[in-house]
Parts: C-alpha cells; structure tokens; sequence
C-alpha cells in the first residue's frame, strides 16, 4: 500500500495569492510524488470524513500543516503522523491539550526529503 502525505496549502506550499508558491515547493513534490500519494487539504465545503476517505490508512499517512488548530489537530485526531511548520503567522500557535503535540516539528516542507 502506498503511504499518503496531506499537506495545507496557504503556509504550507504557498504563501497565498500574493506570494504564489514558496521556491521549493516543486522540488519537494516531484522527489516526494514517487513514494507517496499527494493530497491537498482544505477546510472549505465538505465534513472532515469525507476529506479523506479516499486516502490510505491514517498510519500510512503525514498531515502537513502550518496551524495546530487545524491541520495538526485533525491529522492527530485520525491518528496520522503530522508535521507542524513552524514560521509565519502562526508560529506562535502552540500545540495544546486539544490539538495534541505533532509528531515533529519542521521549518518547511523541504525538511521531509530528510525526514522521510
């Protein structure tokens, strides 16, 4: 089975609409693309079951995030592996009893190319 990596987009992979795609987002997608199943997380439209009932076992899987109240939290929730980035706003977004600490914390995705 092929193991999945979710990952959040504004701060994650991108800096918004007014900063595109953060300069090794490419990079670490292709090297990555091979081994795993890549998905993209949003908190729009749909319930959290439904986001991810086409992806692999949660212990199969790495959440990716920038925020502990979300993607940290949800990814801890369903008992995936996460990876809290560190910097920009939300640096200062501690995990808690709620959210649950991440598996490990990173400064950017380029960090995973070592880490997976």
């Amino acid at each position: 089975m092929k193991r999945g990596i979710i990952f959040d987009w504004i701060g994650t992979l991108s800096a918004g609409s007014k900063g595109g795609l953060y300069p090794y987002t490419i990079k670490v997608l292709r090297a990555l693309k091979p081994k795993y199943k890549l998905a993209l997380m949003s908190l729009a439209g749909r319930g959290i079951e439904r986001r991810y009932q086409d992806l692999v076992t949660p212990e199969n899987t790495h959440v990716v995030g920038d925020r502990t109240v979300r993607e940290i939290k949800i990814g801890n929730a369903l008992g995936c592996k996460t990876y809290w980035i560190q910097k920009g706003d939300y640096a200062n977004e501690t995990p808690n009893t709620e959210t649950g600490k991440p598996t490990m914390i990173i400064n950017s995705i380029e960090d995973l190319l070592d880490i997976l």
